[in-house]
């Protein structure tokens, strides 16, 4: 439910019962959450609503695994903090959303794509490597910054930049600092739209669903903008 709402939900009025029917534990009223004064735009809506059964019952298989359980959850725990930091600090956004990513690449490599041990440490290979081949590997296929103008111009100024090498780009210029790079507000927030929108394909990508999503990188025209998950 955090990855669906894209912050802790608070649960609340639990009932609980045991083999025979009794109630062995209640709770009444609700659980902390997250309180912000708007929620973020993430890959759900009430358009997307008819098709949570489905993505829960893959979702809830893939946590079955306790790998890919452990993984998702660091996944989603930085996922949450991103959105939920967005409005206090963008920079910070930026860097939470860059270790989602970090996390489930690192499994999708490591699990699924069959990188050996020595490849995932060799120093010589840039996280934006590997995401490249995370992203190949689902055989995601989209111009990532169709819907990002101040990214493709700047991807222009620095010889064509891919995506994966500019969301590093960035997050490394913010944690070190660069006087020969300043980034623009605009920049910044395109590339957590998309920092953010790769961190939901690829998690769609791990449990095995190729759906329709709410397109988190259109940030100008009308809510709720659904277009089909780019993998396959």
């Amino acid at each position: 439910m955090t990855f669906m709402k894209g912050s802790h939900c608070g649960l609340g009025n639990l009932h609980a019962f045991d083999s025979s029917g009794e109630i062995a534990y209640r709770l009444l009223g609700f659980s902390q959450n997250d309180k912000s004064d708007r929620r973020q735009t993430n890959w759900f809506d009430i358009e997307k609503q008819n098709d949570l059964p489905a993505i829960f019952d893959k979702f809830s298989a893939a946590m079955g695994d306790e790998t890919a359980n452990q993984a998702l959850r660091q996944t989603i725990n930085f996922y949450r903090a991103s959105n939920v930091s967005r409005e206090v600090s963008l920079e910070m956004a930026i860097i939470a959303a860059h270790s989602s990513l970090e996390a489930i690449v690192n499994y999708i490599l490591a699990s699924q794509a069959g990188w050996s041990k020595a490849l995932m440490a060799e120093r010589s290979v840039s996280f934006a490597d590997k995401l490249r081949a995370a992203a190949s590997f689902y055989k995601l296929d989209c111009n990532i910054l169709e819907h990002s103008p101040a990214l493709i111009a700047l991807s222009k100024s620095r010889s064509d930049l891919d995506p994966y090498g500019m969301i590093s780009f960035i997050r490394n210029k913010l944690v070190h600092q660069d006087t020969k790079y300043v980034p623009k507000g605009i920049e910044l927030h395109e590339a957590w739209l998309i920092a953010q929108w790769l961190v939901e394909v690829l998690i769609f990508g791990v449990i095995g669903y190729g759906g329709k999503m709410i397109d988190r990188r259109i940030y100008n025209g009308w809510r709720g903008t659904t277009s089909a998950i780019p993998i396959s």
